[in-house]
């Protein structure tokens, strides 16, 4: 189970980060440490997880470590920067009935996302790995913008390979996604 321990709580103060505009005494939360013996992610198993966060300004700052991943990080409503040691991304299950080129039919809440409110991401992941393979280093630079999500660079560095990607992904309302990436792979001889 979880347990957090919190003497006073503020949700509203503690969501928006000020407690000058709050009629009461109770301070917001400046800082949180979590334990979790078994995290999931829409029913998968992630593991054990330790999560430190801090709020330091307008953002919060913190460090995590779990079977996954290992980083450090911080975070507002605009943008979201993540230092990876390392980051292991599991292989996904194919769907039921379905082939690689066949899009889902019924939107699924729990994975469609809107590129226009994600926010801005810059991730550098010293270690990659997709299943069991080494995919080498990680860097993502992207901006959010009203119209989608531009992918400034998107670059996987291995001493066997290096593959820079640029693109966007616009916002396409009552449609798919579709993402649209170029760029150039290197493979070593």
């Amino acid at each position: 189970g979880l347990y957090l321990r919190l003497e006073n709580l503020d949700a509203g103060t503690w969501w928006r980060g000020d407690s000058a505009e709050s009629d009461t005494s109770l301070p917001p939360v400046r800082e949180l440490k979590a334990k979790i013996g078994k995290l999931a992610w829409n029913g998968e198993a992630i593991g054990p997880m330790a999560i430190h966060v801090r709020r330091e300004g307008e953002h919060w700052a913190g460090h995590t470590d779990s079977d996954p991943a290992q980083c450090r990080f911080t975070a507002n409503a605009d943008a979201i920067r993540l230092d990876l040691d390392r980051l292991r991304l599991p292989k996904r299950p194919d769907r039921p009935n379905s082939s690689p080129n066949t899009p889902p039919t019924t939107p699924n809440p729990r994975t469609d996302i809107d590129p226009a409110r994600v926010p801005s991401l810059h991730i550098h992941a010293k270690e990659l790995r997709w299943d069991r393979a080494n995919l080498g280093t990680l860097a993502l630079d992207s901006e959010r913008r009203a119209h989608g999500m531009i992918i400034k660079a998107l670059t996987l560095r291995h001493p066997n390979h290096q593959l820079t990607l640029q693109g966007h992904w616009p916002l396409t309302p009552n449609r798919d996604p579709d993402p649209r990436l170029e760029g150039k792979l290197h493979i070593a001889t």
